[in-house]
């Protein structure tokens, strides 16, 4: 297994299609070294398919659970340029089913992961016993007009984003990661919430971006200096994933939650393809990401709790 790793490094060094997500090296960040993934090879050697994931340690079990600020995981089919939709479907199959006996064969007391929205069909692993559920992120697929995306907003948000109090406000890219992780946990903090990850945690993944020029910081100031909303996105090649929007309750009806999006956009359209809102299921986030845009795509979950013990765990987390 531990080769496994260094293959995949050579990998991911090789090819541009392979999410951010996935990355060796978001695996480093997230992860730490209490990480492996799972290679599917063709008849010619090359490999086909892989499944990465994060091994932990619950109740002295080990369980493959999902990272924290990391939306999608699991498997990636590596299809060949040329290959037909009809040569797609059975390739998908032959190294779903590849995945799924030797994830099984692992042994693990729990297993949870969010399979990229382009993985869809995961019959395979349901014939092993995985459980599915759907979920949703939102999708602009295209970045090229961010225009459309004011005129398309409703006529409140359009006069916010054109008022002189918007106008006053300054986009910044200097915006120091501790700051903008202590400003966010304030705000939870003011809703009665807690952050979920440590700053350590954050720092880690926000570095690795940065040293790869996949990720950025972008904040709304004014004059006076406040941070009206900040919102930290990361992409690879084929798109952009928002990680966390900050807003500031003194300020919260000044359009600059929306407006900071519509900077980030302009800020990507020539570094990717695509925006990911990143969800959410949450009524009036989903609202927001709909009015930016974002058109509602469902991906799936796949879960499988061999060990009684863990499936209490999960059920009271739950």
């Amino acid at each position: 297994m531990r080769d496994n790793r260094l293959k995949y490094r050579e990998l991911c060094e090789s090819r541009q299609d392979i999410p951010l997500f996935l990355q060796s090296w978001w695996m480093d960040a997230s992860c730490g070294t209490d990480w492996n993934v799972l290679l599917s090879y063709g008849a010619d050697g090359e490999v086909r398919g892989f499944l990465c994931y994060h091994l932990r340690r619950r109740f002295g079990l080990n369980a493959i659970l999902p990272q924290l600020l990391t939306l999608y995981q699991g498997v990636w089919v590596l299809y060949p340029d040329d290959t037909t939709s009809a040569h797609r479907r059975v390739m998908q199959q032959e190294v779903y089913e590849d995945l799924a006996s030797q994830l099984t064969a692992l042994g693990v007391g729990m297993y949870e992961q969010s399979f990229h929205y382009s993985q869809f069909d995961v019959e395979a692993f349901v014939a092993h016993g995985y459980r599915h559920h759907e979920r949703c992120t939102y999708i602009l697929d295209n970045l090229s007009d961010v225009s459309s995306v004011i005129e398309n907003l409703p006529g409140r948000k359009q006069r916010l984003l054109r008022s002189a109090a918007y106008k006053g406000l300054r986009l910044c890219l200097d915006m120091k990661p501790e700051e903008f992780y202590r400003l966010y946990k304030e705000e939870l903090h003011g809703k009665g919430r807690k952050i979920l990850y440590t700053e350590e945690y954050f720092l880690s993944l926000y570095n690795a971006a940065m040293e790869r020029g996949a990720g950025q910081i972008l904040s709304l100031c004014d004059a006076e200096g406040n941070t009206h909303a900040a919102l930290w996105v990361v992409w690879d090649a084929m798109s952009s994933y928002t990680q966390v929007l900050y807003i500031n309750p003194k300020f919260r009806n000044d359009g600059s939650s929306f407006g900071v999006v519509v900077e980030a956009m302009k800020f990507l359209k020539d570094k990717t393809q695509n925006f990911d809102f990143a969800g959410s299921m949450i009524p009036e986030v989903a609202q927001r990401n709909e009015m930016l845009g974002g058109k509602k795509v469902p991906y799936i979950t796949l879960q499988k709790i061999n060990n009684p013990i863990l499936r209490i765990w999960r059920s009271f987390k739950s």
